[in-house]
């Protein structure tokens, strides 16, 4: 986040907005329609005991289905999804069938459609269903935010999408920050704030009551942002007591050294190594001063002066901790296209997620 120091207040409240795109997959149940005199035929047969075939609207893309006790609407959108593209809103006739062509059609949509919903777990980033997925995650994230936030984002979901193909787990990301409440977040082992942070009460009550009953989360960069604007004095806590005090600016690659090789988030890393351009932020007071902070990282005193137009030159910047009383990470890499061009980096992002999601 770009902090000029003149006027960031204003600046911080429009680069934050929310977006209201659910980028999961769902179904829009349209208004009933009556059929077109040029309904194309899907096929033909006859039920004697009605003698004449009979259906309904399709609630689905506008597709007319038949009738309910033969066909669910399940059903009824894979007919959608077939017809050519452009043509969605077109009408067609499925004539009444037999029980036993109804059932041998039945088994081979199904099959079908079985092949298509994997397919489309693979390829969509949105939502990943891991078969019998070891836990589950949710991502937020907002489309509208500045945009050096939002390029991250835009690496940061197939980044989590392919973790949890790799490592089995569940994966599923919105814009919709009204899903923040306790009967969403209730059916997810790790929170995961992307980049932008919950602005209204009842978001923020769900997600304390979340975190305060033993949920799991991980923040990147902005998420965590705080100051007396935001109002929020148990996020403040959350985060170690640390308030936003001001950054680098442009972005830069930093030297970072791994405070704790024992832990299963950094064990893997080496002594010190250099991540890749991003905005560094400035804590006051340090969040290393709390008891109950655990630093992992910490930017390299050797970096200083980092930065052109805003210059830290000396201090203590966490870069990467928990708050021990909660199962929670926070990281302050999270700006710009460069965060995943470091595989060191990249698997502390892996090893953080699994330990968040597995821990009981």
């Amino acid at each position: 986040m770009r902090q000029d120091r003149e006027g960031h207040a204003s600046e911080k409240r429009y680069d934050y907005g929310h977006g209201y795109v659910n980028r999961a997959f769902r179904t829009s149940r349209a208004p009933r329609r009556k059929k077109s005199p040029a309904q194309a035929e899907l096929g033909r047969a006859s039920l004697v005991s009605q003698g004449s075939s009979a259906g309904s609207d399709c609630h689905i893309h506008g597709v007319w289905e038949p009738q309910e006790h033969l066909y669910d609407d399940f059903l009824c959108s894979i007919a959608a999804l077939a017809l050519p593209a452009g043509s969605r809103s077109t009408t067609f006739r499925v004539d009444t069938l037999s029980l036993s062509d109804f059932l041998i059609r039945q088994s081979i949509i199904r099959s079908f459609l079985t092949l298509l919903f994997t397919a489309a777990a693979v390829l969509s980033p949105s939502v990943i269903l891991a078969q019998q997925a070891s836990f589950r995650v949710l991502a937020f994230y907002t489309a509208m935010g500045e945009p050096d936030h939002t390029a991250f984002a835009a690496q940061a979901l197939p980044f989590f999408a392919e973790l949890a193909k790799k490592n089995n787990f569940y994966f599923e990301s919105t814009t919709r920050w009204e899903s923040l409440n306790a009967e969403k977040l209730k059916r997810f082992q790790l929170i995961v704030w992307i980049n932008d942070f919950p602005t209204k009460a009842e978001q923020r009550a769900a997600f304390q009551d979340y975190m305060t009953h033993g949920g799991s989360w991980l923040g990147f960069h902005v998420s965590a942002y705080n100051d007396e604007s935001t109002r929020w004095p148990w996020f403040v806590d959350f985060m170690g007591g640390g308030v936003f005090y001001g950054n680098n600016w442009p972005p830069l690659p930093a030297k970072l050294i791994v405070d704790d090789r024992s832990h299963p988030v950094t064990h893997h890393l080496s002594a010190t190594f250099t991540s890749p351009a991003n905005e560094w932020y400035i804590w006051k007071p340090s969040p290393r001063l709390n008891t109950n902070v655990k630093v992992l990282l910490t930017l390299d005193p050797e970096n200083y002066p980092i930065g052109l137009k805003d210059t830290i030159v000396s201090g203590d910047i966490p870069v990467v901790w928990t708050n021990t009383r909660y199962r929670m990470i926070y990281m302050n890499m999270g700006h710009g296209d460069k965060i995943f061009t470091n595989s060191e980096q990249n698997k502390l992002f892996e090893n953080a997620v699994l330990w968040l999601g597995a821990r009981k």
